[in-house]
């Protein structure tokens, strides 16, 4: 027998396997703990490479960079934050309050359309990441995961402007900015964005295919070679001596 729940913004009745109510969209978190649960097995084994960067490193990267605070958090991996996120969320179970949640939706979720409407993408990322800083639920939007790919797009940009200005010196740097445009080569096999938001994306990646070959000397293909850092540091080290 199939058990049910009340909503608690709209007081509709749903079963309560459903992640969120089919009628408000708040969300219902035992059938969503039971959704993200049965995925998690994937999301370890895409960060099985991540968790291998040692805690110390990073933070003395953090440390060194300065103005580039954002951009090493970012280079650690989007996915890694948005899973962060997650985890958070999943912990703190009943205490989040999903009326307050609702009313979050009802408010921002219009603004963050006309932003996406409007093509101001740069100002819809900004909202996007203050959102998820603050514990905002950002992720249950619908281009949530294209914000999340534009922001490693300007992550990108920025690294380009920092070359250009000769404030990239060392190979940390070089290794950083060769896993974010990485990332950008592997925008199109993104299952979770949908055409329109692929097309909006495509210039950006048809740059990144072009300086995959301009400035790394390699074949756009092999993009795929560089999910993790320590591919990317390794690569730095024989391109760095090269240019040297």
């Amino acid at each position: 027998m199939k058990q049910t729940v009340i909503c608690g913004s709209c007081g509709a009745e749903f079963e309560d396997t459903l992640p969120k109510c089919p009628y408000c969209g708040t969300m219902n978190y035992k059938g969503a703990e039971r959704e993200y649960m049965e995925k998690l097995s994937d999301i370890r084994e895409d960060l099985k490479e991540l968790e291998e960067v040692p805690k110390e490193e990073v933070k003395k990267e953090i440390r060194r960079q300065g103005h580039f605070l954002r951009k090493v958090l970012v280079a650690v991996g989007l996915v890694v934050v948005a899973l962060a996120a997650l985890f958070y969320w999943l912990s703190r179970g009943d205490e989040r309050d999903s009326r307050q949640d609702y009313f979050w939706k009802q408010e921002n979720f219009p603004y963050m359309e006309e932003l996406y409407e409007a093509g101001q993408y740069e100002e819809l990322v900004a909202v996007y990441l203050d959102a998820s800083d603050e514990d905002k639920p950002v992720w249950e939007w619908e281009h949530a995961e294209f914000c999340l790919e534009y922001a490693g797009v300007l992550l990108v940009e920025d690294w380009r402007e920092a070359e250009a200005a000769g404030e990239l010196t060392d190979r940390e740097d070089y290794a950083a900015f060769l896993f974010d445009e990485s990332a950008v080569l592997a925008i199109p096999s993104n299952e979770e964005l949908n055409e329109e938001e692929k097309e909006i994306l495509a210039p950006f990646v048809e740059t990144a295919r072009k300086e995959y070959e301009s400035r790394w000397n390699l074949d756009p293909e092999e993009y795929e070679r560089f999910a993790s850092y320590e591919e990317c540091e390794a690569y730095i080290e024989e391109w760095m001596d090269t240019k040297e």
